[in-house]
């Protein structure tokens, strides 16, 4: 009898205790655009039409340094939603849907579990997630769809609601998006930055841009209009920031400011004024980074965040020091590899390139949809862009450092500057310390068995100390390497070898001293090095020696296998040595190969 009675007391006494607790923590309201940079108006741009984000910084604070750990989205929102750098997870790459290590959860999970009504509206896109990814929607969210809201919560719960906006995406700068449209921006009153030519189609294609932005603006002014009406403004803390840089040329997918700095506004209301970290209005230089989201909403709800997760709160009470440094990524986006890694201080910017003999811009069959992309592609072919445009077509360099202040395009690579030597030493150093840190999965290439968390845990199968040395001599390969790539190529661990033979392809026709290594590699245990070890032949001019493997593994049954010897026929421009290569070719499977495929046909038909 007396348990009996015990029992609901105890749930009476929970029930008070949660709603109290509710009364005190404030509601979190995420507002997320796609595909844009920093061009509105409350960040000084003079074209932008956005008044409702204006307002919203003007009661908030600007974050001027806040930057998307990816450039592109599936990888941007893996960290997002985890609070994991996606690099150490594996899911660098778009679209890799890896499984999260045991104990990861989406990070709504721990809000919900503490009494938060958690709704999602409704993009997810995050790149993979945990081993039963059906059972982690559920737990993180009570509702994720295109009618999630907060005013479907029950009364007394604080809410944390997520609302994504697409009107910004870079497909609505593809031409069938503008049949019935007409321009509201003047194509002459846009400014183009240093590294896009002045062609009619990028000036419209950016004019098209800032008539997106004001409409996505407008989806903005709808829901903070629905907080007012709930009479929630003065309880909700309310985040407005994008998933990455913008739609134009060179922003989207690539490692420069132009697609990671993003706008971010935070505003707070007087009920925790005290968590403001500026006058309402006033701009904040402090770095921020995607991977201290979750860490900083979790912080102001009065949670500790799990011990996982790798960012920093920089809100709350419980706020942390300002980092000294954002760190960014590129893998894989679409069909394309460009292997990337970023360090951004305050004023600079580093870059190392892994993969140097590739240029920035490489052929993407979704992004080329933008007439823009197209257009800068025919002015570079047929010589009608200065240095500074051009270089972007071009094989990198294997170090990148821009000063942002006095070259916010990053269009001035100082990497050679004998003036900023320290500052270089800093940033690579700091990008070595990362990598280590973290155990980035940069150097467990995707394609190569066994690629999983686990095994990037472990220096027997996966040196990363060594292979960081190895691959930073492979982004500066020089031939006095060349016996260091060999010895890689002979090692037992697969990571290693394909490194070494990686080396080879970046020193083309330097690495002859390497041509029986590569033919032993030929038939290698693994497909991917396989292929790598054929490419590097091919640049040795051994293509007869190299088309065999090409063509076998145009068959193969895994798909990135596939997509990786199309690549080598489509970037080697192998069917002019070899046509026959195209009847294999054509039977590549997946959505990318299939574009690679396309792609490398045109000059056949």
């Amino acid at each position: 009898m007396t348990k009996a009675l015990a029992l609901p007391l105890v749930t009476l006494c929970l029930a008070w205790a949660c709603s109290a607790l509710a009364d005190d923590r404030p509601n979190i309201l995420w507002i997320t655009s796609e595909d844009n940079g920093q061009y509105l108006g409350c960040f000084g741009d003079p074209v932008a039409r956005t008044p409702n984000l204006d307002r919203l910084a003007k009661s908030g604070t600007r974050f001027t340094h806040c930057f998307s750990n990816a450039a592109v989205c599936a990888p941007a929102r893996q960290t997002l939603i985890s609070g994991m750098y996606a690099t150490s997870i594996g899911g660098q790459h778009m679209r890799s849907t890896v499984t999260y290590p045991d104990g990861v959860h989406y990070f709504p999970k721990h809000l919900r579990d503490a009494g938060y009504y958690t709704t999602n509206n409704s993009k997810t896109d995050y790149n993979g997630g945990p081993r039963d990814s059906r059972a982690a929607m559920k737990a993180a969210w009570d509702e994720s769809s295109n009618k999630a809201h907060w005013r479907t919560r029950p009364d007394g719960k604080p809410f944390f609601a997520v609302f994504n906006i697409g009107d910004s995406h870079e497909s609505r700068l593809f031409p069938n998006r503008w049949k019935n449209r007409k321009l509201k921006t003047d194509p002459a009153r846009v400014k183009l930055p240093a590294y896009l030519p002045d062609l009619p189609e990028l000036r419209r294609d950016l004019a098209r841009y800032y008539d997106c932005l004001e409409t996505m603006d407008a989806r903005v002014g709808q829901i903070l209009t629905q907080l007012k009406n709930d009479g929630l403004t003065d309880n909700t803390i309310v985040f407005y920031f994008a998933d990455h840089g913008g739609s134009m040329p060179r922003g989207k997918s690539f490692t420069y400011d132009s697609g990671t700095n993003v706008p971010l506004v935070v505003y707070i209301p007087d009920k925790w004024k005290r968590w403001r970290p500026t006058d309402p209005g006033k701009p904040s230089d402090r770095l921020v980074g995607f991977v201290d989201f979750a860490a900083t909403v979790m912080t102001l709800a009065g949670l500790e965040p799990p011990n996982y997760m790798q960012g920093r709160a920089f809100l709350g009470d419980k706020s942390a020091t300002p980092r000294d440094y954002v760190h960014t990524f590129r893998g894989r986006r679409g069909e394309r590899y460009d292997i990337v890694r970023g360090v951004r201080s305050k004023r600079f910017l580093y870059l190392r390139n892994y993969t140097p003999h590739l240029p920035v811009l490489q052929h993407n069959g979704y992004m080329f949809g933008i007439p823009g992309y197209n257009a800068w592609l025919t002015a570079y072919q047929n010589g009608k862009c200065s240095p500074q445009q051009a270089r972007w077509f071009e094989p990198k360099s294997a170090e990148e450092l821009y000063d942002t202040r006095n070259d916010p395009d990053n269009v001035r690579n100082l990497a050679n500057d004998p003036a900023f030597v320290d500052v270089l030493a800093q940033h690579r150093a700091e990008n070595d310390r990362h990598i280590m840190a973290i155990r980035d999965s940069v150097f467990y290439a995707e394609g190569l068995t066994g690629r999983k968390f686990d095994a990037y845990q472990s220096d027997k199968t996966y040196p990363l100390k060594s292979l960081l040395a190895l691959a930073n001599d492979v982004s500066a390969a020089t031939p006095d390497k060349l016996d260091t790539f060999k010895q890689a190529m002979r090692s037992k661990n697969a990571c290693e070898r394909y490194w070494g033979v990686m080396g080879c392809v970046v020193l083309g026709k330097r690495a002859a001293d390497a041509r029986a290594d590569l033919q032993a590699r030929l038939k290698d245990d693994e497909p991917l090095i396989q292929i790598q070890a054929a490419r590097a032949l091919v640049g040795l001019g051994d293509t007869d020696a190299a088309v065999p493997t090409v063509r076998r593994l145009l068959k193969h049954r895994n798909e990135i296998i596939q997509l990786r010897a199309a690549l080598v026929v489509d970037e080697c421009h192998l069917l002019t040595a070899a046509p026959d290569l195209a009847s294999p070719l054509k039977q590549v499977g997946g959505a990318y190969g299939k574009r690679v495929v396309d792609w490398a046909l045109r000059a056949t038909r």
